[in-house]
């Protein structure tokens, strides 16, 4: 078969551009072994290209794309008939209010959310909070903020609204307890939890848990639970974020589609190249 590999933009991979690019590499690398002819481009070429020459002379796309004109163009290659993983409807839903919304709707446990939070809303939070932009992804480490007391959240809101004066926002709880990182491939037995380096992450966010006390929780109902959500929104290739508190209860805080793996980049390739082709085989 012939695979196209979209590549995520600079803009949408702030401090992982190069973990980032290396998964792709490592799928691309996967399905070749596997006798595919795979081709890797970047989302801003791709947006330029012509869809039906694309459908033509491929027969599965995938992608880290985020960029608007990028899923304009892949909705219309999927409409082509052209498959592909993440979709353009679970890129989409991948945007933090509306995968807030999803896990809502499937009952994942989730931290309490205001959705459209504003300065006239202020009176209804509870401190310490997140307050998070919500219509797209965080490209700056300011796009989500710890607050803990009134004027802090006063002042990140008017920022946040000045930086996207149509934006919504969102505020969540903050719990405390062990932060942990998920990583799936939905439809495989994919499934790997690591706890973050406070030292090494994208905006250092991290540190505000503090240090891990390692609390027991049952990992494949965590498992279940995602592949859950995956299923529901679409996003198929997936990873994420979650407190684990001291009885053992989790509370997933973040939901993203397709990270950059590098805690487990060739296990999650082998997974990807095989969703890929499971899915090719049923089409």
């Amino acid at each position: 078969m012939n695979i196209l590999g979209i590549t995520r933009c600079v803009a949408f991979s702030p401090n992982m551009q190069d973990k980032d690019l290396e998964i792709m590499k490592a799928v691309k690398m996967m399905l070749e072994n596997n006798g595919h002819l795979v081709k890797l481009m970047d989302e801003d070429s791709f947006a330029e290209l012509n869809v039906n020459n694309v459908a033509e002379n491929y027969q599965f796309v995938f992608t880290m794309m985020r960029s608007k004109r990028a899923l304009n163009a892949l909705n219309k290659l999927q409409k082509a008939g052209v498959m592909a993983i993440n979709p353009y409807e679970g890129i989409n839903n991948a945007k933090r209010k509306l995968i807030t919304r999803i896990m809502s709707d499937v009952e994942a446990p989730v931290p309490d959310t205001i959705y459209d939070v504003d300065e006239d809303s202020i009176d209804n939070l509870d401190f310490p909070c997140w307050i998070k932009f919500a219509d797209g992804w965080a490209k700056e480490h300011d796009d989500v903020v710890f607050v803990e007391n009134r004027d802090v959240a006063y002042e990140n809101l008017r920022r946040l609204k000045h930086k996207y004066p149509n934006a919504s926002l969102v505020a969540s709880a903050h719990l405390k307890g062990d932060l942990l990182k998920f990583y799936g491939v939905q439809g495989t037995d994919f499934f790997f939890c690591c706890y973050p380096d406070i030292e090494k992450s994208k905006f250092g966010l991290e540190r505000i848990n503090g240090y891990q006390q390692h609390f027991q929780f049952k990992m494949n109902d965590l498992n279940n639970i995602c592949d859950i959500i995956a299923d529901k929104s679409k996003i198929y290739v997936y990873g994420g974020d979650c407190i684990i508190q001291p009885n053992g209860d989790f509370h997933i805080i973040d939901f993203n589609d397709w990270p950059s793996f590098s805690a487990c980049r060739q296990q999650a390739a082998q997974a990807i190249a095989h969703r890929i082709e499971k899915h090719l085989s049923n089409n």
